[in-house]
């Protein structure tokens, strides 16, 4: 997934719009910037599990916005 667009040209780890979440792949750093989507909290999971994510604040405040982000999603799709 190509780097998302923005105002500045700073290098984000965390790319959040609401419903929305990606997150920068560390593992590809330096030669290659490229942004995963982890839109539920077992994707996000998986990429903190594979260190595609690194370092404790990165961990914790992705791990809470891929729950925002899929209760935001979920509310779209009522049940009943």
């Amino acid at each position: 997934m190509p780097a998302p667009t923005s105002d500045d040209s700073a290098l984000r780890a965390i790319v959040y719009s609401r419903g929305s979440l990606q997150l920068l792949d560390q593992r590809k750093l330096p030669h290659e910037t490229t942004y995963l989507p982890a839109n539920d909290h077992e994707t996000c999971w998986t990429l903190i599990k594979e260190m595609a994510v690194r370092g404790a604040p990165a961990i914790a405040v992705s791990a809470a916005l891929s729950v925002a982000v899929e209760l935001h999603n979920a509310a779209a799709f009522p049940t009943a």
